[in-house]
């Protein structure tokens, strides 16, 4: 068991994220996700920061399990000092925000269980907002003006809100942010890979082209 004191960015921006407070720091080699090993997030006061990054017309994507049952609010991500959020509540994915990018805070159409690992999805579109689980999407929600409603800047909490942190409480294996709104190619493509690494290809659709061909093959002789 150790703390993450550096989550590396791997895209060659530097953008690490970190924890300078050694309580606040989440745990690593506690646990895995279908045998890859996750970063461990308490619920209490676990968070990473990095430099904020504008979504807006980008796509993240990420998976995680939750060890609470139908959250009221939990916070993947969070803006760095600003109330942006990619959370989950009552199992659903949501984007939020009190400077809002787009109407209504849209939810993903299906929802996950407690201890239920998933790809998580959120595209930042030029009109509206898709937002789903393991590549099942909706997307609803109006465009609006903005200053800094897509900027996130920290793992596992939110930042700038008096309605508390919102602390994450469940494990996260990755997080990917596509710094365009990638075509439906590009975005199963994604999902296919984490999928593949993750071990969670039979969450997808059975039409998906990265999902797993149903059932198995025996040779008899």
């Amino acid at each position: 068991v150790s703390a993450v004191t550096n989550w590396s960015d791997k895209s060659g921006n530097n953008n690490d994220a970190t924890e300078s407070t050694t309580s606040k720091r989440p745990s690593t080699g506690t646990r895995s996700i279908n045998g890859v090993n996750v970063i461990d997030f308490d619920g209490a006061d676990d968070r990473m920061l990095f430099a904020n990054v504008a979504c807006y017309q980008k796509a993240i994507f990420a998976v995680f399990v939750s060890d609470t049952a139908a959250p009221t609010e939990e916070q993947v991500l969070g803006g760095n000092a600003l109330n942006n959020q990619f959370r989950l509540i009552q199992g659903r994915l949501q984007y939020a925000s009190a400077d809002t990018v787009y109407s209504g805070h849209p939810v993903s159409p299906t929802t996950i269980g407690v201890n239920e690992p998933a790809i998580a999805g959120m595209v930042f579109g030029t009109t509206a907002l898709t937002v789903g689980f393991n590549a099942v999407y909706a997307t609803g929600g109006a465009k609006q003006a903005f200053t800094n409603g897509d900027q996130y800047g920290q793992i596992g909490a939110r930042g700038n809100s008096a309605a508390g942190e919102r602390f994450f409480d469940g494990a996260i294996g990755e997080i990917v942010v596509i710094d365009r709104i990638p075509s439906t190619d590009e975005r199963q493509e994604i999902e296919g890979y984490l999928a593949n690494k993750w071990r969670l290809g039979r969450k997808l659709p059975e039409d998906h082209p990265y999902a797993p061909p149903k059932g198995s093959v025996f040779c008899v002789r």
